[in-house]
């Protein structure tokens, strides 16, 4: 028996206490294991109640995300651009079986060029050669078609738009049609002489800050109200702040009284190959 060990003061006191306070600590436990019960009860019903009381505002979104694609296809169908206006379409023989032809349309659209319109000339009896031009955001527009070949008149003649090719304008650009200034306008009828023809002369500014390869110009002649003849012309290497005088010769016989000349630029500003690279300023690198 006396090689028996004897348990150590330490475990005995552990003994002690745990046998004095064993009710004590079935309490604490059924304490700490209940407060974890109503936390998890607690828990899940907070979990349960943010569910019911969200799900409507769940649905409130996902009804709005619907609202908001229909919003979209309508800002879609808004956003696209406007039909081209035909404000008029007309015409003037120029000798027998000689015809041209004229239409004046807008672009009622601000922020979409009309890259390249395709059109023609069409009546009960005649359809033009097909032409091609430009329209830029908000711009009104004489369309030619020169020199036609008919036998008679035409009836009921209308502008057939064949293709339209749209372009966003995503950015301005800084420089206008009104940036080229037309001035000294006059019209010089022919004397009789058979060298002395009819003229029309004026002088064009570039008042922008860019150099153009060629500037064209539209001419159209009224007498009075009445439409008497339009003509094509260009200025190139027009450079800015530059003023050059243009004279264009008319071949067609013209006998009424010139009244008012028109002459409109039309130069396609987004064409960046028409512009001229600037000439070098005292002090700029080379």
């Amino acid at each position: 028996m006396d090689n028996l060990r004897h348990p150590s003061k330490l475990k005995l006191k552990i003994a002690f206490w745990y046998t004095t306070h064993k009710i004590l600590l079935k309490r604490a436990s059924l304490f700490f294991i209940s407060l974890a019960l109503i936390l998890v009860i607690a828990y899940s019903a907070y979990g349960l109640n943010n569910y019911f009381s969200t799900i409507s505002e769940f649905d409130d979104i996902i009804a709005g995300i619907t609202e908001n694609q229909i919003s979209f296809e309508t800002y879609q169908i808004r956003m696209k651009p406007i039909s081209l206006s035909v404000k008029s379409v007309n015409f003037i023989k120029t000798e027998p079986g000689k015809f041209d032809f004229i239409a004046k349309i807008e672009n009622l659209n601000k922020k979409w060029f009309i890259k390249k319109i395709t059109y023609q000339f069409v009546s009960n009896n005649f359809s033009s050669s097909v032409y091609e031009d430009f329209i830029l955001p908000s711009q009104s527009k004489f369309l030619f078609a020169l020199n036609q070949s008919l036998s008679a008149s035409p009836s009921n003649l209308n502008l057939k738009i064949v293709n339209l090719e749209y372009e966003r304008v995503r950015s301005a650009i800084d420089v206008s049609q009104e940036d080229f200034f037309i001035e000294d306008v006059k019209f010089i009828p022919a004397t009789g002489l058979p060298l002395s023809l009819a003229r029309v002369k004026f002088q064009a500014t570039n008042n922008s800050l860019y150099n153009f390869w060629d500037v064209p110009f539209k001419i159209i002649l009224y007498s009075r109200s009445n439409l008497v003849g339009f003509n094509i012309a260009s200025i190139t290497q027009l450079k800015s702040e530059e003023t050059r005088p243009m004279e264009i010769v008319w071949f067609d016989e013209i006998k009424n009284n010139i009244t008012e000349v028109i002459i409109v630029p039309d130069i396609n500003l987004f064409d960046q190959e028409n512009y001229m690279p600037r000439d070098k300023e005292v002090g700029e690198l080379k």
